[in-house]
């Protein structure tokens, strides 16, 4: 019992691991080459909408950040309990849109533990088993082209609009009717589909045909 308490008070008063000016210079080194891979993985393989330069730069940033706090923490049990609170009262309020950009997020923070708690090995080979995932997964949907077609048309020329729509492989994701007009979103998923457009707008009674890509998430 009393050993206990002897290194509980050496714990609170100077640490309970040896932080030294090389352990800090790997450490960071470390957690710097971790977050430049992520940052050029989410370059290179990321399949959003949009690419989002910013959210980008805040991976490699936060596997630094997320070092430092784990290096601090484990050299200071009095520091880890302060930090601890301090933490616990910061509310996220930022929505992550995209389910793939909070698994970079996670691999960010997982880096950055890893890194801080000076377990190298686990930061190499974790990080490359996660990026050869993410690329092997990324090149696994690239030959699936995605398309919306957007078809409005009077009640008349439905039926050789589905008729047309039949020769390739669809599915109805929306159908509006008013007015006597209808609107039809189709997705599309052919390689032969590019002139679609084109043949649907020259039938009689359709106004407009319009085909564009997207990334497989679509939301009534």
């Amino acid at each position: 019992m009393n050993d206990f308490w002897t290194y509980l008070q050496t714990s609170l008063s100077t640490g309970n691991a040896e932080v030294t000016t090389a352990t800090v210079i790997v450490t960071m080194l470390m957690s710097v080459v971790a977050g430049c891979l992520i940052y050029l993985v989410y370059r290179l393989f990321s399949k959003g909408v949009l690419y989002d330069r910013r959210f980008n730069i805040t991976l490699p940033l936060m596997t630094v950040v997320s070092a430092m706090i784990i290096l601090c923490v484990a050299s200071n049990l009095a520091f880890s309990l302060g930090a601890l609170g301090a933490l616990s009262m910061i509310r996220f309020r930022t929505a992550v849109k995209d389910p793939v950009d909070l698994m970079y997020l996670f691999w960010s923070v997982a880096a950055g533990i890893a890194a801080g708690a000076r377990l190298y090995y686990v930061v190499l080979y974790g990080n490359l088993i996660v990026a050869a995932a993410v690329i092997l997964f990324t090149r696994l949907r690239w030959n699936e082209k995605s398309y919306l077609l957007v078809v409005g048309c009077d009640t008349e020329a439905l039926a050789s609009v589905e008729a047309l729509l039949d020769e390739y492989k669809t599915t109805l994701r929306s159908k509006v009717c008013a007015g006597g007009r209808i609107e039809l979103t189709v997705e599309l998923k052919s390689v032969g589909g590019a002139d679609l457009p084109e043949r649907i707008g020259a039938l009689p009674g359709v106004e407009n045909a319009s085909l564009v890509s997207y990334n497989g998430d679509y939301t009534t």
